[in-house]
């Protein structure tokens, strides 16, 4: 998975990679929720395992310069909500 989001000098995008993730996140917050509190609950828990991985960027992004990818991945993460 690495692999797949390096750029041409080798490193990993992290903007690419913080993106990819709010995405699982919003699909598994979507994805797993039922109608059931259990199902509704167990949507939270595995949606927060990657919106915390994406969340754990910001700071780097922050720093990225170049490109339209880090504001789009900063976007995405102010628009889903996970938690209720």
């Amino acid at each position: 998975m690495d692999e797949f989001y390096r750029n041409d000098t080798g490193n990993v995008d992290l903007s690419w990679y913080a993106l990819y993730n709010t995405i699982l996140a919003s699909g598994a917050r979507v994805a797993l929720s039922a109608s059931d509190a259990t199902s509704f609950e167990n949507s939270i828990r595995e949606a927060s395992g990657y919106f915390e991985r994406a969340l754990s960027f910001l700071p780097d992004l922050a720093e990225i310069q170049d490109g339209w990818v880090p504001v789009q991945t900063v976007t995405a993460m102010a628009s889903i909500n996970i938690f209720c």
